[in-house]
Parts: C-alpha cells; sequence; structure tokens
C-alpha cells in the first residue's frame, strides 16, 4: 500500500517537465483548503492582516522617516511562513518593518512577547522576551516554521491568556 502525506503547502521544487507541472498541479489543489471553515477562515484573516499592513507600507517613507516600502518577496516569504505556522498557534499582529521586512508578532503581556521579521530570502530574524528572560537569532524559513521559531512561540504561549483555538 502506498500512501501520500500532504503538506498544508506544496514543497517548492525545481521540476520543469510536463509531468512536474501537472503534480505540481494536483497538489496544489489537494492542499486548497481555502473554502473550509476552520482552516480557510484562518487563512483569509492571515491573508487579510498581511494586506492591510502592506497598505500602510506602500512606498519609501511610509512611517514619516525613510521606511522602505514593503518588498515583495518577503510578503510572500510571509504569505508561506503562516500558511505553514502550526494552526494550534494564534496569528500574529502583523506590521511591515521600516526595511520593508515584514513583522509578525505575539504579546501575552507587557514583557511576554516574541517578534521576528521576514525578508525577500526567507530569513527569520526573531526576539522573544519572557519577563527577564531573553531570546534571539536567526533562522532561514524554506517550507516549515524553523524548530527555534515554534520552541519561542510556545515558550510564550504557556504563558497566553485564554485557551489556545484549535
Amino acid at each position: 500500500m502506498s500512501v501520500l502525506a500532504l503538506a498544508r503547502e506544496p514543497l517548492r521544487d525545481h521540476g520543469l517537465s510536463e509531468v512536474a507541472e501537472r503534480m505540481r498541479r494536483i497538489l496544489s489543489e489537494a492542499c486548497d483548503f481555502s473554502t473550509t471553515i476552520t482552516v480557510g477562515a484562518r487563512a483569509r484573516d492571515a491573508a487579510r492582516a498581511l494586506r492591510e499592513a502592506c497598505d500602510e507600507a506602500p512606498e519609501k517613507g511610509w512611517d514619516g522617516y525613510a521606511g522602505a516600502p514593503v518588498q515583495l518577496g518577503a510578503l510572500e516569504e510571509a504569505e508561506s511562513f503562516l500558511r505553514a505556522l502550526p494552526t494550534d498557534f494564534p496569528l500574529p499582529d502583523v506590521g511591515i518593518d521600516p526595511g520593508g521586512e515584514v513583522l509578525l508578532e505575539w504579546q501575552v503581556e507587557r514583557r511576554w512577547v516574541f517578534s521576528m521579521t521576514i525578508d525577500a530570502d526567507g530569513v527569520v530574524s526573531y526576539a522573544g522576551l519572557y519577563g527577564k528572560n531573553r531570546v534571539h537569532g536567526r533562522e532561514h524559513f524554506v517550507d516549515v516554521v524553523p524548530k527555534a521559531v515554534v520552541d519561542g512561540l510556545a515558550r510564550l504561549l504557556a504563558k497566553w491568556p485564554e485557551p489556545l483555538p484549535r
């Protein structure tokens, strides 16, 4: 017996043949949860938050200083990141960093926060503040949320005030 496990988003590939293109289309259709009530609503909420953040940073100087407009590649990476985020984690607040990267932030209370940016190359720069303790680092995002980011979010969410969505 054969089994095929489907990711929420098909993995990136470099196939050029007609068969590879057909497989990409089949996998894309099989992984399209946009019409479902639960997963689809979450995806629509994430897409709406990204659009609203991008609308606030359309051109150079959007922040009243020298803020760069949102990087198209960073937006695409952030969309992929949010689709890959475990569904038992709440969606973050979304913004644009003055460098044009997408900013994602989860905050429980004043000194309990996890913040990250993702750039057009998929580089995730993150920092977590857990009371008096801190972590920070850089990881590359390629289809799967880096373990260091999952661990940082899990540490923060252990203090989340309301039950997490299931």
